[in-house]
């Protein structure tokens, strides 16, 4: 089967996670990859999206993402692909193209990242979402397919979150320290929280607006050392209130064997079912210093690298192209 996998949006730092498709499902499927020039992948036959002229503002962007979509077609008619693999998609502009110009032959997958989540907020992007349809819905998560299902009546096939191997000797953990590497905190939980690690000597490396150390807080607008720090920390802290939708911090600090620390959401809830031993959820940032005491010299213990094994989800991407050629 010959596949064009296609990173539309191609955002910040999806390299790792673009490299790590096309190796995995290369191995079952002939595939060829279509991105931003910068995204390029060396193992197989590229192509690159026209830089275009645009200010960067949400509805030019949308019309670069729009017109994008007119050459994953002609790469379609011309290459004679088995499928188009979307691992990012615009619900407004990809929907809409879908619906309205896209060959009805084509066999699209779309994978979901943030998309089912923005729904919530949007009455334009639920309506076009409930109009158009696509071959799967690529998730994560079952729960996250079955949401789908029953709401809006979508198919769904599950591909489990590739883990990377990240060559890093950190000799042991520090247990005394907290690593909250997304931006997604509220300012109110982030205050708190700096002040609780403050008043309890506790080492904490935080994302924010802005840059600033003192003895026990490093905030900074990036980490570049991001994964020495996920993996020296005992403890990883998000807040990221998700309901359909994933986190890859998450996932790859279960990779590490990490205990995550999280407020109350759905997709947190579902995370402490699948791994009861890491994952720690907290309704009030005061909670911290208590579930650190008794956690400090608790030894995690997750499954995750054997669910998201690479052969796994080879074998799940084989699994979805023998659906494909039952079609």
């Amino acid at each position: 089967m010959k596949i064009l996998i296609i990173d539309l949006l191609s955002p910040l730092n999806h390299k790792k996670f673009n490299d790590k498709v096309v190796e995995q499902f290369g191995l079952v499927a002939d595939i060829d990859f279509l991105s931003r020039y910068s995204y390029k992948n060396n193992s197989v036959d590229n192509y690159f999206f026209k830089k275009r002229n645009f200010f960067s503002n949400k509805v030019l962007d949308k019309l670069e993402h729009f017109l994008n979509m007119f050459y994953v077609e002609k790469l379609f008619k011309r290459n004679k692909y088995d499928a188009l693999y979307f691992l990012t998609y615009d619900t407004i502009s990809s929907g809409i193209f879908f619906k309205l110009f896209f060959d009805k032959s084509a066999t699209i997958l779309i994978h979901e990242h943030k998309n089912i989540d923005e729904l919530r907020d949007s009455f334009l992007k639920r309506l076009i979402y409930t109009k158009f349809t696509v071959d799967y819905h690529i998730v994560y998560e079952k729960y996250i397919g079955e949401f789908i299902k029953e709401k809006y009546r979508k198919k769904y096939f599950i591909i489990s979150h590739p883990f990377y191997k990240i060559d890093i000797k950190i000799s042991n953990d520090n247990n005394n320290q907290i690593f909250s590497p997304s931006s997604r905190i509220n300012q109110k939980d982030k205050r708190k929280l700096i002040k609780i690690c403050k008043k309890n000597n506790i080492k904490l490396f935080i994302k924010d607006s802005i840059s600033k150390s003192e003895k026990t807080i490093i905030q900074k607008k990036r980490f570049k050392n991001y994964y020495e720090l996920m993996k020296s920390s005992k403890f990883i802290f998000v807040a990221n209130n998700f309901e359909n939708r994933s986190s890859g911090v998450v996932y790859e600090a279960l990779s590490m064997n990490k205990a995550v620390i999280s407020t109350r959401d759905k997709f947190m809830i579902e995370m402490k079912k699948k791994y009861p031993k890491n994952i720690f959820i907290i309704d009030d940032i005061n909670e911290l210093p208590s579930l650190i005491k008794n956690n400090f010299n608790s030894k995690n213990i997750s499954n995750f690298n054997n669910n998201n094994s690479d052969e796994n989800i080879i074998m799940q991407y084989r699994n979805l192209v023998d659906n494909l050629n039952e079609k």
